[in-house]
């Protein structure tokens, strides 16, 4: 499972710590701090983080993308300035984002480029919603989604997006926007990085790491006892292990104490950009919220205005904010 779907199980209380493991391989001191909230439950490990995808990037098809004759976008300006321009041009600009979950990791990077990542942090982490500020922000974010879903090419309609990976990687559409995945589909099939094919951080996001981590979980009086659970919990933060699947996988190794050697551009990126935004505690998750999925898919199908989708969006967080507070004081009195 994800990380934010161990923390927020309602059966965390079941789930076998891995205290003992964290302590022997020094997981404190080497999984970024983001990362351990999620895989923690009152002060202890219920759960082993294998690997960390960053969901913040561009990939672009090089030979394409040469053909503008324009700068890599650092900015929304300048990546509207790309799609135009590749439309101007007659090519696909951008693949289409047909899933909720594709869609919702779009609005959030937006949201981060918009607002910046402690407005993100507060309304979506912290939940420490500032009504009037807030909604604008998320207004202009679902303005911006709109905007770009306009760009969306015909040829990737009915694409998975590993489809659509594939066909970036022929040069049948410039852009796509998902996840450190990519990186490993387009590696499979063939195409090779910064030779082929570009990585770049979303516009705006730089510095900002938004994060998806899969978890392994043991629950307790499980059909495996418990030490071969541990075993194997300790076998998925070995450090070769933790290589080998980064290498395959295109997922920076969840631990920072990994050696990038023999990895390709794209994946030694990810864990310079993961290892500095550790340091400047800038490592954030995605959010993992049905509803939240169903607001930003509902509007991108025209059921909802952009008003309304705030509006939902806030009083989704503002009721969660409110939850969590009585949560806590449940928490507190037993």
């Amino acid at each position: 499972m994800i990380g934010s779907s161990a923390f927020a199980h309602n059966s965390a209380e079941h789930f076998l710590q891995l205290d003992q493991v964290a302590e022997e391989q020094s997981w404190e001191d080497v999984i970024p701090y983001a990362i351990q909230a999620t895989s923690k439950h009152k002060g202890h490990w219920i759960s082993a983080p294998f690997n960390n995808h960053s969901t913040n990037w561009l990939w672009l098809n090089k030979t394409l993308f040469s053909q503008l004759d324009l700068p890599e976008p650092e900015t929304w300006n300048d990546l509207i300035a790309v799609l135009d321009r590749a439309k101007q041009l007659g090519i696909p600009a951008l693949v289409t984002l047909n899933s909720d979950w594709q869609q919702t990791q779009l609005f959030e990077m937006l949201l981060v480029a918009t607002a910046g990542m402690e407005s993100y942090r507060r309304i979506f982490i912290d939940n420490k919603i500032i009504e009037t500020e807030d909604k604008r922000q998320l207004l202009t974010t679902f303005l911006r989604l709109k905007q770009i879903s306009r760009y969306f090419s015909d040829n990737t309609l009915k694409s998975t997006w590993n489809e659509a990976s594939d066909l970036l990687g022929q040069g049948k559409v410039l852009m796509q926007i998902n996840g450190s995945w990519v990186n490993s589909e387009l590696k499979n099939l063939g195409w090779k990085a910064d030779e082929d094919y570009l990585c770049l951080r979303f516009p705006d996001t730089q510095g900002a790491y938004i994060f998806n981590s899969d978890h392994f979980v043991f629950f307790k009086n499980g059909p495996a006892a418990a030490k071969n659970q541990r075993q194997m919990a300790r076998a998925l933060l070995d450090k070769e292990f933790q290589r080998d699947l980064s290498m395959v996988s295109g997922a920076a190794p969840v631990r920072v104490d990994i050696s990038t050697k023999g990895f390709d551009n794209c994946t030694k990126k990810n864990v310079h950009d993961l290892r500095m935004a550790n340091m400047r505690n800038a490592v954030i998750p995605m959010i993992s919220n049905p509803k939240l999925l169903k607001i930003v898919s509902d509007y991108l199908a025209l059921k909802t205005t952009a008003e309304q989708a705030s509006e939902l969006t806030l009083a989704l967080f503002t009721q969660i904010t409110i939850d969590n507070k009585a949560n806590a004081g449940l928490s507190d009195a037993d």
